[in-house]
């Protein structure tokens, strides 16, 4: 299927997916096994110029659609789930925002330096009591002079020691009645004074993007460094927070193709019982069942991207897209694994790391069971019968 994409699209899709399978693919276990970040393809991605694939051309990127975006992240999560998801923070909202909100001058400073890769760019808004209570941050920014002083700490920041700019948010508004009436959000360069990382986690997957703990202590920030200040900041942010849920059920899919695309090639491998596994009926329906719920995520996927494209409200849409895509990959990563039998267990085959790859993306932009919160409430505010 080409899910609606242009043949300019479809081309794009196949020279990036040639590109993957001999830059990317051979390296993504190393990837995985160091648990640092691939700086080696920092520069292999800015071949095919993807760091600026979505910052509009007059800052030096392609300016491609949303359609074409959450294409690129299924095409990189299905060899390396690690790049794909540095990828789809730089390109997704923290470029977006930048072009879509920041000030001329801050464009001109940070768009180009981001669309080579030169500056790659990091989202710092998660606390230790701020995951899913996105508002309830305690990082506090405080005017003083010219510049604010921002005292607080960010947990799982991905990539953050590796990121030259990253987009911190901070409480700015103490008396706002509120929540989210009260954030603010900054440029915040490495090297600012007052600013350092902390607490390096250790996760199961996604290892090559590794997490890590900001801490500022009066950091101190140019006021020209506000992107966007309280009271409307959190809410012009939200229609952005969709499009992210968009390409992490992008990665989501990614490596749950890459998945099922290994288990029936070792299925028609593997012989048990004087026959290859692939002839046994049941294991064909787990491949049946695969196959259906990768199929339905990525149609609704390429659904909803159209609509981003359109400059349609995605609230419902998105909502629907993330959850299905989480749950989906963890299904059928899963019974990828079954399939394999023990040999699905083992680090001989890139099975067990595409099972651990797609878990932790449950947890960014939006838990299922938040997003089905999220859906229920807009659900009964469009049937409303009050």
């Amino acid at each position: 299927m080409d899910y609606g994409l242009t043949e300019d699209q479809i081309m794009f899709k196949k020279t990036l997916r040639k590109f993957c399978e001999k830059e990317l693919a051979p390296h993504a276990a190393e990837v995985d096994a160091r648990a640092e970040f691939p700086y080696e393809n920092i520069a292999k991605l800015n071949k095919l110029g993807l760091w600026g694939l979505t910052i509009p051309e007059a800052y030096g990127g392609s300016g491609a659609n949303f359609v074409t975006y959450v294409t690129t992240v299924i095409e990189l999560a299905r060899v390396c789930a690690s790049t794909a998801g540095i990828f789809l923070i730089h390109a997704g909202t923290p470029s977006r925002c930048i072009w879509t909100f920041g000030t001329e001058e801050q464009k001109k400073k940070y768009l180009p330096p981001a669309v080579t890769g030169e500056k790659i760019i990091a989202w710092g808004q998660t606390e230790a009591d701020c995951g899913s209570d996105a508002t309830a941050m305690k990082t506090v920014g405080v005017l003083k002079g010219d510049r604010y002083i921002l005292n607080g700490r960010k947990i799982f920041i991905s990539h953050s020691e590796a990121a030259e700019l990253l987009i911190v948010w901070a409480k700015t508004d103490p008396n706002a009645r509120k929540k989210s009436k009260g954030l603010s959000c900054f440029f915040v360069e490495k090297g600012f004074p007052g600013f350092s990382f902390g607490k390096r986690e250790h996760k199961v997957g996604l290892r090559g993007s590794p997490l890590t703990e900001l801490v500022f202590e009066d950091c101190e920030v140019p006021v020209e460094n506000v992107l966007l200040s309280h009271p409307d900041a959190f809410g012009r942010m939200m229609p952005l927070f969709n499009g992210e849920r968009l390409g992490n059920s992008s990665a989501c899919i990614g490596i749950a193709e890459a998945a099922f695309e290994y288990a029936i090639k070792y299925m028609q491998q593997r012989e048990a019982f004087g026959k290859k596994i692939s002839e046994f009926q049941g294991l064909q329906w787990m491949l049946a069942d695969m196959a259906v719920l990768i199929e339905t995520a990525k149609t609704q996927l390429y659904k909803t991207a159209g609509m981003v494209d359109e400059g349609l409200p995605v609230i419902r849409e998105s909502c629907i897209t993330k959850i299905h895509a989480n749950e989906m990959s963890d299904k059928v990563t899963n019974m990828a694994m079954q399939l394999l039998g023990g040999h699905g267990y083992m680090q001989d085959h890139p099975v067990e790391r595409y099972f651990r790859d797609c878990r932790g993306l449950s947890f960014g932009g939006g838990t299922p069971q938040i997003l089905r919160n999220v859906l229920a409430a807009q659900l009964l505010k469009e049937y409303s019968i009050g």
